[in-house]
């Protein structure tokens, strides 16, 4: 697995985090006996926030969201710890475009079990509800995936026992990193991506359970939850039509982002 995080923006909808930068984020300062507890914590920058009511609504369902979150809190599997944050993250560049990130997943540095969810200060404020809801949940996906793959890693005396363990524990995961790991640097957790579109009924039921608002369809759940996916081998089997309304929709969503 890799070591770092990563931050999103490719692709024709782009602003979800994805896997594999090589700069991870700054550590927090340390807590007391970490190594013996896992938890969920909040920054200063993110307790108290709209996204933090947000998150607090996820976390109550029982869906997609509630079995995300089980590998940082003190029940088992006890993986690891979650931090979440807002900062400023800048917009990625390929070639003369410009992307925005809404944000991104990473490994805090120096650590093995410590990961951190970053929403981007620069547009937190003008995102609706939805779309905080639908980063929030795309990330902690990144999350729980990264810290099963690192807690496997850590727990391997061998590269040998490691494959063993994955297979045995974890055989998708083996699966879609065999078919899409990449050689290209921007694409080299591709997998983390194709394997989000399996997780599609969970992530729009959470969504939906989380609001009580007729304006929150389907329909644009299910665009949010595609934005996150341009590129990927599910995205590109939709239909035309389908691909059309998604990105009308998420150009409607994007109408108050400048």
């Amino acid at each position: 697995p890799e070591r770092g995080g990563g931050a999103g923006g490719d692709g024709p909808a782009p602003g979800y985090g994805g896997g594999g930068s090589p700069h991870p984020a700054p550590a927090p300062d340390p807590e007391p006996n970490e190594e013996c507890f896992d938890k969920i914590e909040k920054t200063t920058s993110f307790k108290d926030t709209r996204a933090d009511s947000i998150f607090n609504k996820l976390k109550a369902g029982k869906k997609l969201a509630y079995t995300l979150l089980r590998a940082f809190t003190n029940k088992k599997p006890r993986l690891g710890h979650l931090y979440l944050e807002i900062e400023k993250i800048p917009d990625t560049q390929d070639g003369n475009i410009k992307y925005k990130v809404y944000g991104k997943t990473e490994f805090v540095k120096g650590t093995k079990h410590s990961v951190v969810i970053k929403l981007n200060a620069l547009y937190i404020d003008k995102m609706t509800d939805l779309h905080i809801a639908t980063t929030l949940l795309h990330e902690m996906t990144h999350a729980s995936l990264k810290i099963h793959l690192m807690a496997t890693f850590n727990h391997a005396k061998s590269p040998d026992e490691y494959r063993e363990l994955m297979a045995k524990g974890y055989p998708g995961i083996v699966d879609y990193y065999s078919r899409y790991k990449s050689s290209d640097p921007k694409k080299e957790n591709d997998y983390d991506h194709q394997r989000f579109f399996h997780n599609m009924e969970n992530f729009i039921s959470t969504i939906l359970q989380m609001f009580n608002d007729p304006s929150i369809t389907r329909e644009r759940c299910e665009a949010l939850f595609w934005a996150g996916l341009p590129g990927t081998t599910a995205y590109e089997e939709l239909s035309q039509e389908k691909k059309a309304r998604y990105e009308d929709l998420w150009k409607k969503e994007m109408e108050r982002i400048p």
